[in-house]
């Protein structure tokens, strides 16, 4: 098991480390990015495209393996807190309009048409508000119609385009709650409850208002996405049983924050994500003959 104390290194920064998910000070559309940001098979001909914000590059790693041992390239696109909906967005890390961000964003588009993976995967932490250039708040009709317009020209020059859903909530810091709770580590668990529409009514599944995520959002996200011609790829099946969704698993924490999911459980999920991605449509294998 990691240790605690380690937590904050066990983030599947395989991306970040080689310049290749765009921090999100950078003030142009990809700032240092290098220009080699490809994973998997590299000899590969099959090429698949990872597309988002952190949320993308945590699964990194376990799309590097899925192409190693399948045979396909992986090519990520990734800018830190650039939120997928194509639309002028504020950018609330740095108080300023988001103008980097929605170049990135087109800069990917034009990528994604460049390369015409046999599929693009999209990942971006799921926020139930947005904010303009201006500052303001953006309809929620608005923001819904941004992320269906992204998806629609992902789809438009990809074999498949999937959206992997939002992990399980977690409305705790894993590392803080975990080491005040050393001995009962389940009370640490995403409540199961959360996981129902009725349930979500509960104070115990209120998300922190700070983060401007609602599970409107949440619930809203398959039909936005399949009006956009993708899939969403929902992933609670790896995190949750019928009996809950524990903070550890196999002796691994699973959460390196409330966002974002650990190095070591990406890779530990791998090939249940692969079948996930199967049968949605998402062939991994390349076809024979």
């Amino acid at each position: 098991m990691v240790p605690l104390a380690n937590l904050g290194r066990d983030f599947p920064a395989a991306g970040f480390d080689r310049g290749c998910m765009v921090s999100f000070t950078a003030t142009t559309a990809t700032g240092g990015r290098p220009s080699d940001c490809t994973f998997g098979d590299l000899s590969a001909p099959r090429t698949l495209v990872l597309f988002g914000d952190s949320n993308a590059d945590m699964w990194i790693a376990a799309f590097d393996s899925l192409g190693r041992s399948m045979h396909f390239r992986v090519e990520l696109l990734a800018r830190a807190s650039c939120q997928l909906p194509d639309l002028d967005l504020w950018n609330p890390a740095l108080h300023a309009p988001g103008t980097a961000c929605t170049a990135f964003r087109n800069w990917a588009f034009s990528e994604i048409a460049r390369i015409h993976p046999f599929a693009t995967v999209m990942a971006d932490y799921e926020y139930g508000l947005r904010w303009d250039y201006h500052d303001q708040l953006v309809p929620t009709d608005v923001a819904a119609a941004g992320l269906s317009e992204t998806v629609r020209k992902v789809a438009a020059h990809s074999g498949i385009a999937v959206m992997l859903d939002v992990a399980p909530a977690v409305f705790r810091d894993p590392a803080q709650c975990l080491h005040v709770n050393s001995e009962s580590v389940q009370s640490c668990a995403s409540p199961l409850v959360c996981l129902s529409a009725a349930g979500r009514q509960s104070t115990e599944c209120a998300f922190d208002p700070a983060t401007g995520r609602s599970w409107a959002m949440v619930e809203r996200l398959g039909p936005v996405v399949h009006s956009g011609g993708g899939t969403l790829v929902e992933i609670n099946s790896l995190f949750c049983t019928s009996r809950g969704c524990p903070p550890i698993v196999a002796g691994m924490v699973v959460n390196y924050d409330i966002r974002h999911i650990t190095m070591h459980y990406s890779l530990y999920v791998t090939h249940v994500l692969a079948s996930l991605l199967d049968a949605h449509g998402v062939a991994l294998t390349a076809p024979s003959g």
